[in-house]
């Protein structure tokens, strides 16, 4: 992977890294005169589904973590070594609720997932129930930040990512915004949140349109909402009217095909959401579309430190997934969950629960500074703003802003970053 002030080429993928226990959530092993306890950390991905975009590279990553994780332990001769258990949710309720079980039926107390807010919604119960603690790499739906016993996530919830695309927004001279929404919890959650912060700036928000998940042609969407956009162009002009996009990786490319190859929504800027999958830039079609519309999107803040740098080390130039955001949350996860055991010999749910917001306090990786706020979310929202380029035919992500909160202050500022050579 190659990162550089003009942007970022993902045409990468990951080499998969170890294998997967499908047995209990203990066994010993023996590693020269030191038999270590193999610990079995659940793992819930969107393998399949319409997450499934960003799916394989959350697995690649969390698996050239499992290396690095285990490295450090037997470097440090801690008493334990973590192996991964990945089940597929389908990125569907009720697969994350079945792969649960699944998990808890092979012994797993602790679990790297899952992706969605839905997901979580389905299985926090049943993680309490049956005793097993979960840190969420994906879910952000405000209304889910309340105190949990057993569920933390480790990214910052939409209350704070509504403000940032917000700030991006009215500094990039919106003042018009026409939403498209996915109409799920999380969806509706994330276009209320950033539909307050948009109006205390002083801008408008359109009715916009609701879609079904799993939407795939959005003309009839388009032609629906047009006289809103047509309103705001004659309004405000077609350089002061945005669209923010809120959906998931597979019905981002069928709205950028659609929306692109139509003159009137190809004129104005279009925004995107954490969801985006930073793949699509390999879909030519999609690439070429996505710059006609100057095509920005949110990403949690990451890539970052001597992890990283290992991380790097891992994966192969000639793959064909990309890893991304996701990926490096995940396994900041993983990491937490592995000193949790390690450094406190937690080998019950009681223990780990108390023993992760401790250990997320002090622990700086992939995305940097991990600590959790009183119900358990990320306490500080540090997000990166990528926007679709062709660099000599080169379709490429160039990151030109940055969201970040000050953790003395508690501030949050916009900062654009330089495109120049």
């Amino acid at each position: 992977m190659r990162f550089n002030d003009r942007g970022i080429i993902l045409v990468i993928a990951v080499t998969v890294f170890g294998s997967v226990l499908t047995g209990g959530c203990t066994t010993n092993v023996q590693t020269g005169n030191t038999p270590p306890t193999i610990v079995s950390v659940g793992a819930l991905l969107p393998l399949t589904g319409n997450a499934a975009s960003i799916g394989g590279g959350i697995n690649g990553t969390l698996y050239a973590a499992e290396t690095d994780v285990n490295s450090y332990l037997a470097a440090a001769n801690a008493s334990i070594r973590v192996h991964l258990v990945v089940k597929d949710t389908g990125t569907t309720p009720d697969g994350a609720l079945a792969a649960m079980k699944e998990l808890h039926a092979e012994g797993v107390k602790a679990v790297v997932g899952p992706y969605s807010s839905a997901e979580l919604k389905a299985i926090a119960p049943y993680a309490n129930e049956s005793g097993m603690v979960l840190i969420s790499y994906g879910s952000t739906v405000t209304s889910l930040g309340v105190e949990r016993a057993n569920v933390f996530r480790l990214v910052p919830n939409d209350s704070d990512l509504g403000p940032a695309l917000a700030a991006l927004m009215r500094d990039d001279g919106v003042q018009a915004l026409v939403p498209f929404v996915r109409d799920d919890i999380w969806g509706n959650g994330l276009i209320n949140d950033t539909r307050t912060a948009f109006e205390q700036q002083g801008g408008v928000v359109t009715e916009g349109a609701r879609f079904t998940p799993n939407t795939t042609n959005f003309g009839a969407a388009l032609d629906a909402v047009r006289p809103q956009l047509t309103q705001a162009i004659a309004q405000y002009g077609a350089g002061s009217v945005g669209v923010l996009f809120i959906g998931f990786g597979s019905e981002t490319v069928p709205m950028l095909i659609a929306a692109g190859n139509d003159s009137q929504w190809s004129s104005i800027k279009w925004y995107g959401t954490t969801a985006t999958p930073m793949n699509l830039i390999q879909n030519s079609q999609a690439a070429q579309l996505a710059v006609r519309m100057n095509f920005t999107t949110a990403q949690q803040a990451g890539g970052q430190g001597a992890q990283y740098e290992r991380l790097k080390q891992k994966l192969s130039v000639n793959a064909t997934v990309a890893p991304g955001p996701y990926g490096y949350v995940a396994s900041d996860a993983l990491w937490i969950i592995a000193k949790a055991y390690a450094e406190n010999n937690a080998q019950n749910t009681t223990a780990l629960r108390e023993a992760i917001p401790r250990i997320a306090s002090s622990y700086d990786g992939l995305t940097g500074n991990t600590t959790l706020n009183a119900v358990g979310d990320r306490k500080y929202a540090n997000y990166d703003f990528w926007t679709a380029d062709n660099q000599n035919g080169t379709y490429k992500w160039v990151l030109t802003t940055q969201y970040r909160t000050d953790p003395t202050s508690g501030a949050a500022t916009v900062h654009k970053v330089s495109t120049t050579p």
